[in-house]
């Protein structure tokens, strides 16, 4: 069976979407975007000093 690189890229999005689903759990117990970001561990690091703000990589859990 040849398969087109459009059917594996939907069958990636798919399987990342069911991932998702089951480890998250019940999506409404994240109060907005930001909450939900930081319980997955993909909030930006960042160092502030007075008026100098730099931003990192994704942090890591």
């Amino acid at each position: 069976m040849v398969r087109t690189r459009s059917k594996i890229v939907q069958d990636i999005r798919l399987t990342s979407a069911i991932v998702l689903l089951t480890e998250l759990g019940a999506i409404t117990r994240f109060k907005n975007i930001d909450h939900l970001c930081s319980h997955c561990g993909l909030t930006p690091i960042t160092h502030n000093s007075g008026a100098t703000e730099r931003i990192g990589g994704i942090s890591r859990r």
